[in-house]
Protein backbone atom coordinates (compact mmCIF):
# COMPACT_ATOMS: atom_id res chain seq x y z
CA UNK A 1 0.00 0.00 0.00
CA UNK A 2 2.94 2.63 0.27
CA UNK A 3 1.50 3.83 4.42
CA UNK A 4 -0.41 2.30 6.94
CA UNK A 5 -4.44 2.76 6.82
CA UNK A 6 -6.45 3.22 9.85
CA UNK A 7 -10.09 2.34 9.01
CA UNK A 8 -13.02 4.81 10.21
CA UNK A 9 -16.18 4.68 8.08
CA UNK A 10 -17.86 8.01 8.05
CA UNK A 11 -20.85 9.94 6.80
CA UNK A 12 -20.96 13.39 5.69
CA UNK A 13 -23.85 15.00 8.02
CA UNK A 14 -25.53 18.01 6.70
CA UNK A 15 -27.12 20.89 8.96
CA UNK A 16 -30.66 20.46 7.43
CA UNK A 17 -31.28 16.95 6.07
CA UNK A 18 -31.60 14.01 8.34
CA UNK A 19 -31.69 11.32 5.54
CA UNK A 20 -30.30 10.33 2.35
CA UNK A 21 -26.46 11.76 2.27
CA UNK A 22 -23.98 13.89 -0.13
CA UNK A 23 -24.29 11.22 -3.16
CA UNK A 24 -27.69 9.35 -3.09
CA UNK A 25 -28.46 5.94 -3.78
CA UNK A 26 -28.78 4.15 -6.88
CA UNK A 27 -32.48 3.90 -6.93
CA UNK A 28 -32.68 7.77 -7.21
CA UNK A 29 -33.07 9.20 -10.87
CA UNK A 30 -30.70 12.12 -11.30
CA UNK A 31 -29.51 13.96 -14.10
CA UNK A 32 -26.73 14.96 -15.96
CA UNK A 33 -23.77 17.19 -17.11
CA UNK A 34 -23.16 19.81 -20.52
CA UNK A 35 -20.63 22.18 -22.99
CA UNK A 36 -18.41 20.12 -25.17
CA UNK A 37 -19.52 19.02 -28.98
CA UNK A 38 -21.18 15.70 -28.75
CA UNK A 39 -19.79 14.88 -32.01
CA UNK A 40 -15.89 15.23 -30.62
CA UNK A 41 -15.50 10.94 -30.10
CA UNK A 42 -12.74 9.86 -28.14
CA UNK A 43 -12.87 6.17 -29.01
CA UNK A 44 -10.98 3.81 -27.63
CA UNK A 45 -9.19 2.24 -30.50
CA UNK A 46 -7.55 -0.85 -30.09
CA UNK A 47 -9.92 -0.65 -26.87
CA UNK A 48 -9.22 -4.10 -25.95
CA UNK A 49 -5.03 -3.38 -25.22
CA UNK A 50 -6.39 -0.49 -23.16
CA UNK A 51 -4.51 -1.05 -19.97
CA UNK A 52 -5.93 -0.14 -16.52
CA UNK A 53 -3.70 2.68 -15.13
CA UNK A 54 -2.91 1.56 -11.34
CA UNK A 55 -2.41 4.83 -9.33
CA UNK A 56 1.06 5.07 -7.85
CA UNK A 57 1.47 5.13 -4.38
CA UNK A 58 0.15 8.12 -2.65
CA UNK A 59 3.50 9.99 -0.87
CA UNK A 60 3.07 10.15 2.72
CA UNK A 61 6.54 11.70 3.78
CA UNK A 62 5.42 11.79 7.91
CA UNK A 63 4.51 8.18 7.93
CA UNK A 64 1.47 8.78 9.83
CA UNK A 65 -1.42 6.28 9.83
CA UNK A 66 -3.84 7.39 7.02
CA UNK A 67 -7.45 7.59 7.99
CA UNK A 68 -9.82 5.56 5.45
CA UNK A 69 -13.26 7.70 4.89
CA UNK A 70 -15.31 5.04 3.37
CA UNK A 71 -18.23 5.68 1.63
CA UNK A 72 -19.19 9.09 3.45
CA UNK A 73 -22.07 10.01 1.13
CA UNK A 74 -24.20 6.65 2.27
CA UNK A 75 -23.71 5.30 -1.80
CA UNK A 76 -22.66 2.02 -0.92
CA UNK A 77 -22.86 -0.68 -3.70
CA UNK A 78 -22.30 -4.42 -3.38
CA UNK A 79 -18.51 -4.56 -3.06
CA UNK A 80 -16.09 -2.22 -1.91
CA UNK A 81 -15.62 1.61 -2.97
CA UNK A 82 -14.66 1.95 -6.53
CA UNK A 83 -13.29 5.59 -6.36
CA UNK A 84 -11.03 7.23 -4.42
CA UNK A 85 -10.59 10.47 -3.52
CA UNK A 86 -8.58 13.00 -2.09
CA UNK A 87 -9.63 16.22 -0.12
CA UNK A 88 -8.40 19.81 -0.17
CA UNK A 89 -9.12 23.16 1.19
CA UNK A 90 -8.35 26.81 0.96
CA UNK A 91 -7.28 28.12 4.22
CA UNK A 92 -9.37 31.43 5.19
CA UNK A 93 -5.74 33.19 5.82
CA UNK A 94 -5.30 32.32 1.89
CA UNK A 95 -9.05 32.79 0.45
CA UNK A 96 -9.49 36.04 2.73
CA UNK A 97 -12.75 37.32 3.83
CA UNK A 98 -15.31 39.81 2.38
CA UNK A 99 -16.82 42.90 4.42
CA UNK A 100 -19.41 40.09 5.81
CA UNK A 101 -16.47 38.24 7.42
CA UNK A 102 -17.35 35.32 5.08
CA UNK A 103 -14.41 33.30 3.25
CA UNK A 104 -14.24 34.92 -0.90
CA UNK A 105 -15.03 31.63 -2.85
CA UNK A 106 -12.60 30.32 -5.67
CA UNK A 107 -13.95 31.28 -8.67
CA UNK A 108 -12.56 28.34 -10.91
CA UNK A 109 -10.65 24.85 -10.25
CA UNK A 110 -7.69 26.34 -11.40
CA UNK A 111 -7.61 29.07 -8.17
CA UNK A 112 -8.90 26.29 -6.31
CA UNK A 113 -5.88 23.96 -6.90
CA UNK A 114 -3.10 27.28 -6.98
CA UNK A 115 -4.49 27.67 -3.65
CA UNK A 116 -5.83 24.78 -2.13
CA UNK A 117 -3.50 22.46 0.24
CA UNK A 118 -4.54 18.75 0.56
CA UNK A 119 -6.30 17.45 3.89
CA UNK A 120 -3.30 15.25 5.88
CA UNK A 121 -3.36 11.69 6.07
CA UNK A 122 -6.59 11.40 4.86
CA UNK A 123 -8.26 9.14 1.74
CA UNK A 124 -11.53 9.13 1.13
CA UNK A 125 -13.55 6.28 -1.00
CA UNK A 126 -17.05 6.36 -2.58
CA UNK A 127 -19.24 3.92 -4.43
CA UNK A 128 -21.21 6.69 -6.44
CA UNK A 129 -21.01 10.10 -7.54
CA UNK A 130 -24.90 10.90 -7.11
CA UNK A 131 -25.72 14.09 -4.84
CA UNK A 132 -28.67 16.11 -5.81
CA UNK A 133 -28.79 19.86 -4.32
CA UNK A 134 -28.81 19.71 -0.78
CA UNK A 135 -28.01 22.12 2.15
CA UNK A 136 -24.37 22.20 3.38
CA UNK A 137 -22.71 23.82 6.52
CA UNK A 138 -21.72 21.61 8.99
CA UNK A 139 -19.24 19.67 7.21
CA UNK A 140 -17.34 16.30 7.23
CA UNK A 141 -18.42 14.10 10.14
CA UNK A 142 -16.60 11.02 11.21
CA UNK A 143 -19.05 8.40 13.24
CA UNK A 144 -17.17 8.82 16.17
CA UNK A 145 -18.78 12.70 16.50
CA UNK A 146 -15.65 14.39 15.23
CA UNK A 147 -15.96 17.25 12.48
CA UNK A 148 -12.97 16.94 9.57
CA UNK A 149 -10.79 20.00 10.30
CA UNK A 150 -7.94 21.63 8.32
CA UNK A 151 -4.92 21.95 9.88
CA UNK A 152 -5.77 25.23 10.98
CA UNK A 153 -8.74 23.71 13.06
CA UNK A 154 -11.34 25.44 10.82
CA UNK A 155 -14.46 23.16 9.60
CA UNK A 156 -14.61 22.17 5.79
CA UNK A 157 -17.96 22.90 4.50
CA UNK A 158 -16.87 25.46 1.90
CA UNK A 159 -13.49 26.04 -0.37
CA UNK A 160 -12.67 22.54 -0.84
CA UNK A 161 -12.37 19.87 -3.50
CA UNK A 162 -12.45 16.21 -3.93
CA UNK A 163 -10.17 14.53 -6.41
CA UNK A 164 -11.56 11.43 -7.42
CA UNK A 165 -10.04 8.59 -9.51
CA UNK A 166 -11.88 5.68 -10.97
CA UNK A 167 -11.80 2.95 -13.92
CA UNK A 168 -15.01 3.30 -15.98
CA UNK A 169 -16.66 -0.02 -17.14
CA UNK A 170 -19.96 -1.60 -18.19
CA UNK A 171 -22.02 -3.31 -16.09
CA UNK A 172 -23.37 -6.36 -16.86
CA UNK A 173 -26.92 -5.26 -18.85
CA UNK A 174 -24.85 -1.94 -20.13
CA UNK A 175 -24.53 -2.34 -23.91
CA UNK A 176 -21.29 -1.94 -25.78
CA UNK A 177 -20.79 1.16 -27.94
CA UNK A 178 -20.41 5.17 -27.69
CA UNK A 179 -21.35 6.73 -24.49
CA UNK A 180 -21.89 10.50 -23.74
CA UNK A 181 -20.45 11.50 -20.40
CA UNK A 182 -22.44 14.40 -18.41
CA UNK A 183 -22.22 15.72 -14.74
CA UNK A 184 -24.46 18.38 -12.72
CA UNK A 185 -22.72 20.27 -10.31
CA UNK A 186 -22.83 23.29 -8.26
CA UNK A 187 -19.79 24.64 -8.26
CA UNK A 188 -17.20 23.18 -11.13
CA UNK A 189 -16.17 20.04 -12.06
CA UNK A 190 -14.30 18.54 -14.52
CA UNK A 191 -13.86 15.45 -15.82
CA UNK A 192 -11.04 13.42 -17.83
CA UNK A 193 -10.94 9.92 -19.49
CA UNK A 194 -7.49 8.22 -20.78
CA UNK A 195 -8.12 6.10 -23.73
CA UNK A 196 -5.24 4.92 -24.64
CA UNK A 197 -3.08 8.05 -25.25
CA UNK A 198 -3.38 10.01 -21.86
CA UNK A 199 -5.62 11.29 -20.22
CA UNK A 200 -8.16 13.84 -22.02
CA UNK A 201 -10.70 16.83 -20.55
CA UNK A 202 -14.21 15.33 -21.80
CA UNK A 203 -16.16 17.45 -19.79
CA UNK A 204 -15.81 20.74 -18.76
CA UNK A 205 -18.12 22.29 -16.28
CA UNK A 206 -15.93 24.27 -14.23
CA UNK A 207 -16.66 27.91 -12.74
CA UNK A 208 -18.41 29.66 -9.76
CA UNK A 209 -22.31 28.68 -10.64
CA UNK A 210 -25.87 27.07 -9.64
CA UNK A 211 -26.52 23.37 -10.42
CA UNK A 212 -25.82 23.24 -14.28
CA UNK A 213 -25.40 20.28 -16.58
CA UNK A 214 -22.02 20.01 -18.44
CA UNK A 215 -22.53 17.30 -21.05
CA UNK A 216 -18.91 16.41 -22.57
CA UNK A 217 -17.97 14.33 -25.30
CA UNK A 218 -18.18 10.73 -26.69
CA UNK A 219 -16.23 7.76 -25.60
CA UNK A 220 -16.50 3.95 -26.49
CA UNK A 221 -17.01 1.47 -24.31
CA UNK A 222 -16.51 -2.32 -24.75
CA UNK A 223 -16.61 -5.52 -22.49
CA UNK A 224 -14.31 -6.04 -20.08
CA UNK A 225 -12.48 -3.02 -20.67
CA UNK A 226 -11.90 -0.61 -18.33
CA UNK A 227 -11.54 3.36 -18.89
CA UNK A 228 -9.62 5.19 -16.41
CA UNK A 229 -11.22 8.29 -15.35
CA UNK A 230 -11.09 11.64 -12.99
CA UNK A 231 -13.72 13.50 -12.07
CA UNK A 232 -12.79 16.77 -9.99
CA UNK A 233 -15.29 18.48 -8.17
CA UNK A 234 -15.03 22.12 -5.76
CA UNK A 235 -17.16 23.39 -3.51
CA UNK A 236 -17.28 27.16 -3.54
CA UNK A 237 -19.56 29.11 -1.01
CA UNK A 238 -21.87 27.85 1.41
CA UNK A 239 -24.15 26.86 1.43
CA UNK A 240 -25.58 24.39 -1.48
CA UNK A 241 -23.83 21.36 -2.51
CA UNK A 242 -24.32 19.05 -5.98
CA UNK A 243 -23.16 16.68 -7.68
CA UNK A 244 -24.03 13.65 -10.43
CA UNK A 245 -22.41 12.12 -13.00
CA UNK A 246 -23.93 10.81 -16.36
CA UNK A 247 -24.03 9.08 -19.43
CA UNK A 248 -26.29 8.23 -22.27
CA UNK A 249 -25.48 5.70 -24.97
CA UNK A 250 -25.43 7.46 -28.27
CA UNK A 251 -26.80 6.40 -31.62
CA UNK A 252 -23.77 7.88 -33.49
CA UNK A 253 -20.92 9.82 -33.32
CA UNK A 254 -23.28 12.67 -34.61
CA UNK A 255 -26.13 12.10 -32.24
CA UNK A 256 -26.27 15.64 -30.74
CA UNK A 257 -30.22 14.91 -29.16
CA UNK A 258 -29.07 16.00 -26.11
CA UNK A 259 -27.70 19.21 -27.00
CA UNK A 260 -31.29 21.24 -25.79
CA UNK A 261 -30.53 20.33 -22.16
CA UNK A 262 -26.57 20.61 -22.10
CA UNK A 263 -25.35 24.08 -20.35
CA UNK A 264 -28.87 24.59 -18.51
CA UNK A 265 -28.24 26.57 -15.30
CA UNK A 266 -30.91 26.49 -12.69
CA UNK A 267 -33.69 29.40 -12.33
CA UNK A 268 -35.68 29.86 -9.88
CA UNK A 269 -38.38 28.28 -11.54
CA UNK A 270 -36.85 25.70 -13.00
CA UNK A 271 -34.70 23.84 -11.19
CA UNK A 272 -32.63 20.73 -11.77
CA UNK A 273 -33.60 19.52 -8.62
CA UNK A 274 -35.66 20.10 -5.49
CA UNK A 275 -33.33 21.05 -2.45
CA UNK A 276 -32.83 18.65 0.16
CA UNK A 277 -35.53 16.93 -1.80
CA UNK A 278 -34.08 14.05 -3.16
CA UNK A 279 -37.06 11.63 -3.42
CA UNK A 280 -38.74 14.15 -5.50
CA UNK A 281 -38.11 14.61 -9.26
CA UNK A 282 -38.75 17.71 -11.03
CA UNK A 283 -39.88 18.27 -14.38
CA UNK A 284 -36.69 19.29 -16.13
CA UNK A 285 -34.82 15.81 -14.55
CA UNK A 286 -37.57 13.85 -15.90
CA UNK A 287 -37.05 14.99 -19.01
CA UNK A 288 -33.89 13.93 -19.07
CA UNK A 289 -33.88 10.85 -17.64
CA UNK A 290 -36.57 10.18 -20.63
CA UNK A 291 -34.47 11.58 -23.07
CA UNK A 292 -31.62 8.60 -22.40
CA UNK A 293 -29.62 9.87 -19.49
CA UNK A 294 -28.80 7.45 -16.57
CA UNK A 295 -26.54 8.18 -13.15
CA UNK A 296 -23.83 6.09 -13.23
CA UNK A 297 -23.88 3.50 -10.56
CA UNK A 298 -21.44 1.82 -8.43
CA UNK A 299 -20.76 -1.70 -10.49
CA UNK A 300 -19.74 0.78 -13.25
CA UNK A 301 -16.80 2.38 -11.20
CA UNK A 302 -13.98 0.42 -10.49
CA UNK A 303 -10.82 0.55 -8.33
CA UNK A 304 -7.47 2.06 -8.58
CA UNK A 305 -6.05 0.58 -6.33
CA UNK A 306 -6.28 -1.92 -3.64
CA UNK A 307 -6.43 0.79 -1.16
CA UNK A 308 -10.26 0.40 -0.61
CA UNK A 309 -9.66 -2.71 0.90
CA UNK A 310 -9.63 -0.94 3.88
CA UNK A 311 -12.99 -0.11 3.87
CA UNK A 312 -14.14 -4.08 4.17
Amino acid sequence: MGFPISKQAAFWSFAVVATGLFFQNCSQQYGVGAVSNPSKVSPAANAESVPVVQTPPHSNPSNDPVVAVCDPLQNQGDGLPGLQGELYYVPESVSGEDENGVPIPMKNLTEMNAKGVQVPNTMVFLSQVNSPSRSFSEGFRSTDGELMKNENGEVLFENFSLKMETNLQLGPNDPEGLYQLGIVSDDGAIVEVNTGSGFVKVVDNDGLHAPRLGCGSMIEMRRGVSIPMRITYYQGPRYIISAVMLWRKASSATDNSAQGSCGYTDKESDRWFVVDHPEQTTPRMSNLLAGGWKVIQPHNYQAVSNMNQACQ
